[in-house]
């Protein structure tokens, strides 16, 4: 009589094991394509933004900002990380606390990066 209520145990505990080992391997990888993808969000952020620094700077200008914000490379870059114009112009004024009209641009790159996730 015991035979059955041993094997269900034992089947229950495997199917348990299973469950937690597959959460781990998909969480791990989950984890490894997120960080590809910022990888890759940054390098394509690094490149939109190449075009706009002060030539021998490492500055964004609210002028070369606002020419190329419309640029259909930064359109597309601005979308595949879900942002808008309004939203990149927003974040440059935030990031140009002394209202310079000049930011750094990594903190611009890091910025989108915390905006997206």
């Amino acid at each position: 009589g015991m035979a059955l209520p041993f094997v269900m145990y034992i089947a229950f505990a495997m199917f348990a094991m299973l469950n937690v080992i597959t959460g781990v391997f998909v969480e791990s990888a989950m984890a490894n394509a997120r960080e590809e993808n910022n990888e890759d969000l940054v390098a394509r952020l690094r490149e939109a933004v190449e075009g706009m620094k002060v030539s021998g700077s490492g500055h964004l200008t609210w002028e070369n900002f606002e020419r190329k914000l419309y640029s259909k490379q930064m359109q597309d870059y601005l979308r595949s990380v879900d942002l808008d114009p309004s939203e990149a112009e927003a974040l440059f004024r935030l990031l140009d606390s002394d209202s310079s009209g000049t930011v750094d641009a990594e903190d611009f790159i890091m910025a989108c990066l915390r905006l997206h996730g």
